[in-house]
């Protein structure tokens, strides 16, 4: 009796650990890629910061639109 007690015990141990290690995974992998997402838009921020300084009569919003766009950059800025 005290071994099926100690099995049971084991066994919901390793489903718990399971579920808590499955969603450290997910946060991980969602933290990994948004903090690459970010270095893409300060990227492509940067880029259209320095055609706007080549060409003053541009856009802001466009070039960085445009940057964003040939870095493959998936969210806009409004």
């Amino acid at each position: 009796m005290i071994f099926i007690n100690i099995y049971s015990l084991i066994v919901k141990y390793n489903v718990v650990y399971n579920i808590i290690m499955s969603e450290f995974r997910d946060t991980d992998d969602k933290v990994k890629d948004d903090v690459e997402g970010t270095g893409d838009k300060i990227k492509s921020g940067f880029k259209a910061a320095g055609n706007k300084i080549k060409d003053p009569s541009s856009d802001l919003g466009e070039e960085y639109n445009k940057e964003k766009a040939e870095e493959g950059v998936k969210d806009k800025i409004y």
